[in-house]
């Protein structure tokens, strides 16, 4: 877990003037981990998944809770084929992002990282900071606004 990180995200929401508070926590690394351990709601809590897309670079995945990605839909999404989309391993995403697994934020979305948010939503999210004992608390179109994120259904039915 990089600090660097965490300073990244807390500079991009001053920066973007995102309204948003930190929530620190007992450390927590999967949605089932804060749903055991801490009182949020899972329901909104965003879990930010990091794909890439061959020959085209790595995207951000949010949805929130226990909702699983359905792979079909996410092609959709963005127009490519179920076959050119890969979840990043955790090995590659702290190589790629500088970042463990679990407090990914979608605060790391920028022009060459886009994020691809589900479309249901509650109105408001607890997001990862980049550190697994701190979340950000934002609503879901301030950071729909703030990460210029593509809203789209995701979601397995």
């Amino acid at each position: 877990m990089s600090d660097s990180v965490f300073e990244n995200i807390q500079q991009q929401l001053i920066e973007r003037a995102v309204p948003h508070r930190y929530i620190k926590h007992r450390a927590t690394k999967t949605i089932q981990d804060a749903q055991d351990k801490l009182e949020f709601d899972v329901h909104c809590i965003l879990k930010t998944i990091v794909f890439r897309q061959k020959n085209a670079g790595l995207f951000l995945v949010g949805l929130t809770g226990h909702k699983r990605i359905d792979y079909k839909k996410l092609a959709l999404a963005i127009g490519v084929s179920r076959t050119k989309l890969s979840i990043l391993a955790p090995d590659e995403v702290f190589e790629n992002l500088g970042i463990a697994v679990g407090c990914v934020s979608p605060f790391l979305s920028n022009e060459q990282i886009p994020l691809i948010v589900d479309d249901d939503l509650p109105e408001k999210l607890i997001c990862g900071s980049g550190r697994f004992d701190y979340s950000v608390a934002v609503s879901s179109e301030d950071l729909i606004a703030a990460t210029r994120a593509v809203v789209a259904p995701v979601h397995q039915v």
